[in-house]
């Protein structure tokens, strides 16, 4: 039996929302392990795509060291993480040297690295923000803010949406899309504010609504481009209506330090 595309995506969301939700409420170890798991499903999917075009980077030299970064994260607070990228790049160097082929040396090499950074910090940040002072309710935040932007984006663009947005990159993205999932998100966070988060400012409610609708929108682009490099539409079919995981966290690439950041820098958290 066929199942509708969108009702596969609600049936998706009505069992990982609040398995999510447990996560980032609950925190600790069980936070990491689920960013773990992201981040490992995520490189699978990246690597695998590569490999389609012939590019090798190496699997252990691309997943330990992002796993690295978030155990680093989750016990260090990240002073580690400049020592993890010149290991693992003088590793992958090493590594490449040993082949017969070294001709894919220098890229296998950066391919490598920008998985690391790419997938293995970015998704980590999703602990920093936990770290953070309200950090459980930040981090429930910035999923809320991602999930309501990309909703709000989706159907808008799917029913109303008349102008392509960057048709050479992501066809079915639209002008009216883009614009409602920034809209969705600026009202998420002033949901969140009369709900849950009283103390947020609307200054900061305003912020991180424009970090969501930009920057989260703003990745799945680069994924999208990506994807298109790569020849591919989704990037696997782990996920029913989703597609894979690169396909439903790629919003968070950005995001998540972004919202980091700026909390911790500018809004002073």
């Amino acid at each position: 039996m066929n199942i509708p595309n969108v009702l596969q995506r609600i049936l998706v969301a009505i069992i990982g929302i609040p398995l999510v939700y447990l996560c980032l409420r609950q925190g600790g170890i069980l936070l990491l392990a689920a960013v773990d798991i992201i981040i490992v499903l995520c490189l699978v999917e990246f690597i695998h795509l590569l490999r389609k075009k012939n590019f090798r980077p190496n699997w252990v030299l691309t997943v330990f060291p992002a796993l690295g970064m978030s155990w680093d994260i989750f016990f260090s607070g990240g002073d580690n993480i400049p020592f993890i990228l010149f290991v693992t790049m003088m590793l992958t160097f090493l590594v490449g040297l040993s082949h017969k082929d070294r001709s894919t040396l220098f890229m296998n090499t950066s391919l490598s690295l920008l998985g690391v950074l790419l997938i293995g910090f970015c998704i980590s940040c999703i602990l920093l923000i936990r770290q953070l002072p309200r950090g459980a309710d930040l981090v429930v935040l910035l999923f809320l803010l991602i999930w309501v932007c990309d909703t709000a984006a989706y159907f808008v663009g799917k029913n109303l949406g008349r102008h392509k947005l960057w048709p050479q990159i992501s066809p079915k993205k639209t002008a009216e899309g883009t614009v409602a999932g920034l809209v969705g998100a600026w009202a998420a966070a002033c949901v969140a504010k009369l709900t849950f988060f009283p103390e947020l400012s609307t200054v900061n409610c305003i912020a991180l609504g424009t970090i969501a609708g930009i920057f989260g929108q703003g990745s799945d682009l680069v994924e999208s481009a990506f994807k298109r490099g790569m020849d591919v539409k989704d990037s696997s079919q782990i996920l029913p209506g989703h597609g894979g995981f690169l396909d439903r966290f790629d919003s968070f690439l950005l995001a998540a330090p972004s919202m980091y950041y700026y909390m911790k820098f500018l809004a002073g958290y």
